[in-house]
């Protein structure tokens, strides 16, 4: 075997890929101080699996990371790859087919490294492996740096055979024995600590059973006591809906009788209404009729007063009328006196001529006075006549008069009439009323006894409603004694299943993850420990085992809050021999971008049917832990079967991990891991 390329890109001062090729020969670089001659060797032992810093002489990984100029910005990836060839494999390398082998190492400015043998991905392990089978161990003579060979000279002898041994290749299998005998220790230990958890398990489960036994008799007996009750309640509730039935049925019957008899109260009410309005248009009419008969009284009045002041007023005629017939009778006997006088004169001669003129100036005076008498006298007739006629008008508006007297006494008679058979109305009314205020007494006071019923029916009702709603709260209250039972119950079963998982769980963990949670109650309590990561991951039902199969043993990881815990973890498992376990920190540095292969696998998804989606969209866990799941799981895509995998794979559809629902699991690099 032999060194043929070493090819360096992002290695302390390599900015560019460089290639030194190591041809047959000696090889020498030769340059002045500072150039980069002794990051050659550094680069060789940093690809062989170097892990200390200080060994290449810096103080983080880092560190051999290109940190910038002023003229070049820094890298993020330093890669070194050394190839060798003429190698002499052996029958159980699993490379025996290959003459050259390429070893590549890159470690990221993120703290994530890779290591490939041809290429192809690969771990530490297998290259100290490689190396060691071909007796070229990265601790060996396979690098001679400055004072080196002081060291080899001033070696002790077990140094000595460690080289030697180294040489011969055989180192590798003493370090296989090694590991498989703290393996077996492991084992035992393990055992050991299982034996231990059984019995104490098997003791719990005992008391566990017991306690099962006695809440499965007090279930019986709690289910056969609360059916008893429910039958109990079920009667009471039967016989008290009944009751309720028949009161509701009494009730309504109240109600119709009431409604009835309001009624009946309402029309009684509407004819006295009636009757009433009658009995006032009878009494205006009534009234009517008294003014009437009032003014026709006054008329008889005024009449017989004027018949009265007539008939007086004849009377004075009527003496007037004598005395003008004394004056004409006087006047007639004066005038008779004086004819006959006159014919005495007449009689006696002419004798006294002057006495004749005055007789006959007295006549003519005389004749004057008879002229004015006769006109007196006419004037008088006259006045007789009109008086006459007024006594006859007088004696005609007496006999109308008379006429409407009767006719108002005939009018008075069928008033009276009409007044007493009012009067009889109005008492035949009032005794209708009375009639009808006793039945409408009668019907209150069957009203209010009604109503006092129903109240007592109602007080029923209450009491029953009450003691209805008392043995429902108790029911509900025994329904809750039962949930509470039953959740107790429930917790215990939980308790017995959690327990049973987490003795399951427990003996699927590394020994020192064992060790480490066995110690979380005691005095040397690791600080910063949250627990296992599977327990604080909620996966659904079908894809459980695909997240399984990508997650491996980093499900039973112990998730610790910061480095400096996981550094206090290593040394105690360092001071104990626990074994090994895997911690990890509570938030990782982030590699690449969840949310980007979300999007991817969102997009993949509605493309292709076979795509079920990206792992963070079934893996569920709290706040604390989103970021954990990000790291983990951020390139995981879960898919239907193997096929659609390489498919996407070929295809360079998915630069991340692919996952079936059976839990094959198909690496970026190619690698397929299945089960």
């Amino acid at each position: 075997m032999k060194l043929k390329q070493l090819e360096i890109f992002g290695f302390k001062s390599f900015v560019t890929r460089t290639t030194v090729l190591l041809e047959s020969g000696i090889t020498a670089v030769v340059g002045p101080n500072g150039c980069g001659k002794t990051n050659i060797v550094d680069a060789v032992l940093w690809v062989m699996g170097e892990q200390s810093p200080k060994t290449l002489r810096g103080d983080l990984m880092e560190d051999v990371l290109f940190n910038g100029t002023e003229k070049k910005r820094p890298l993020s990836l330093a890669e070194v790859s050394l190839t060798l060839e003429e190698v002499e494999p052996r029958e159980d390398q699993s490379l025996s087919q290959y003459r050259e082998i390429r070893i590549t190492r890159r470690l990221y400015r993120s703290g994530e490294s890779e290591y490939l043998i041809n290429k192809a991905p690969c771990r530490l392990r297998d290259v100290r492996d490689l190396l060691m089978d071909l007796g070229a161990g990265h601790k060996g003579h396979g690098i001679v740096e400055q004072g080196k060979v002081d060291k080899l000279i001033m070696a002790s002898p077990n140094d000595r055979r460690m080289i030697i041994e180294e040489t011969a290749g055989i180192t590798k299998y003493k370090v296989r024995k090694a590991e498989a005998e703290r393996k077996l220790e492991a084992t035992n230990q393990n055992l050991v600590r299982v034996r231990d958890i059984i019995g104490e398990v098997r003791r719990q489960l005992n008391h566990l059973q017991r306690q099962v036994n006695k809440a499965q008799a007090f279930q019986g007996v709690q289910e056969k006591a609360q059916d008893l009750e429910l039958r109990l309640s079920v009667l009471e509730g039967r016989s008290l809906w009944t009751q309720q039935e028949r009161s509701r049925s009494e009730l309504d019957q109240v109600q119709q009788q009431e409604a009835g008899l309001l009624a009946r109260r309402s029309s009684q009410e509407a004819e006295i209404e009636t009757l009433r309005t009658g009995l006032l248009g009878q009494q205006d009419t009534l009234e009517e009729f008294r003014q009437t008969l009032q003014k026709i009284d006054s008329q008889i009045q005024g009449a017989d007063h004027r018949i009265t002041a007539i008939h007086e007023q004849q009377a004075d005629w009527k003496e007037q009328s004598e005395h003008m017939t004394g004056e004409i009778r006087a006047l007639d006997a004066a005038l008779e006196e004086a004819r006959a006088q006159l014919d005495h004169q007449k009689q006696s001669g002419d004798t006294l001529q002057e006495e004749r003129t005055q007789q006959q100036a007295a006549l003519q005076k005389c004749q004057d006075e008879m002229q004015g008498i006769g006109e007196r006298i006419q004037g008088k007739e006259t006045l007789l006549a009109q008086l006459r006629r007024g006594i006859f008008e007088q004696q005609a508006t007496i006999s109308r008069i008379r006429n409407q007297v009767a006719e108002g006494s005939t009018r008075i008679s069928e008033i009276q009439k009409r007044l007493q058979k009012a009067d009889h109305q109005i008492e035949q009314l009032n005794q209708d009323r009375r009639s009808c205020q006793a039945i409408l007494n009668d019907q209150t006071r069957t009203l209010d006894a009604n109503r006092v019923r129903l109240q007592a029916v109602g007080q029923e009702h209450a009491k029953h409603q009450t003691r209805m709603e008392t043995v429902q709260s108790a029911l509900k209250e025994a329904e809750q004694a039962l949930a509470g039972k039953r959740e107790m119950l429930q917790g215990k079963k939980l308790q017995h299943t959690l327990l049973a998982d987490q003795i399951q769980k427990h003996s699927n963990l590394q020994e020192g993850a064992r060790g480490l949670l066995s110690q979380t109650g005691s005095s040397r309590k690791i600080r910063g420990l949250h627990g296992i990561l599977a327990d604080f991951m909620q996966l659904e039902d079908p894809y459980e085992k695909a997240v399984d199969a990508v997650l491996r043993e980093r499900l039973g990881g112990l998730i610790l809050e910061d480095h400096q815990a996981m550094a206090d973890a290593l040394d105690q498992l360092r001071r104990e021999g626990a074994g090994e376990a895997t911690l990890i920190p509570r938030q990782p540095r982030a590699v690449q971008s969840a949310p980007a292969h979300l999007r991817a696998a969102r997009e993949l998804q509605q493309d292709q049917q076979a795509v079920l989606g990206h792992a963070l969209s079934f893996v569920r866990a709290g706040d604390r832990y989103q970021t954990l799941l990000e790291v983990l799981l951020g390139d995981v895509l879960i898919v239907q079967d193997v096929a659609t995998a390489r498919d996407l794979w070929k295809r360079s559809l998915w630069t991340g991990t692919l996952v079936t629902l059976a839990g094959e699991v198909l690496e970026p690099t190619g690698i397929l891991l299945g089960r």
